[in-house]
C-alpha cells in the first residue's frame, strides 16, 4: 500500500430549523396566523468551533396585521449573522393583500 496517497478530509454540516415562538399579538390568547407573529430559528454548530454547542445562523420573524379596508399586511425579516456574530436583518419583505 501507498503511504504517499492523501486522503481527502470529509467535512459536512446539520441544520435544525425550529419553531420558536407564536406570538399573540391581539392578546386573546389564540393564535391567529393572520394577525400574530411567528419566529423560526436554524441552528447549527460552527465550523470555526465544531465542538461547541448548536448557535443559531438565522432567524425568520413573520408578521400579519389587519388593515383598514379588509385587507392585511405581511412582513418577512430574515436575519443573519454578521463578521461579528451577531444576527442582523439581513432582508425584510413586506407585502400587502386586500380583499
Amino acid at each position: 500500500m501507498n503511504e504517499n496517497i492523501i486522503q481527502p478530509e470529509l467535512q459536512f454540516s446539520i441544520s435544525f430549523r425550529k419553531l420558536i415562538e407564536f406570538v399573540d399579538m391581539d392578546s386573546n390568547g389564540i393564535y391567529d396566523d393572520s394577525i400574530d407573529q411567528t419566529i423560526q430559528e436554524v441552528e447549527q454548530r460552527s465550523p470555526a468551533n465544531p465542538k461547541a454547542g448548536l448557535e443559531v445562523v438565522e432567524r425568520t420573524i413573520t408578521t400579519s396585521r389587519p388593515l383598514s379596508g379588509g385587507g392585511r399586511e405581511l412582513k418577512i425579516e430574515v436575519q443573519g449573522r454578521d463578521g461579528s456574530g451577531r444576527l442582523k436583518t439581513i432582508m425584510t419583505q413586506t407585502k400587502t393583500f386586500s380583499n
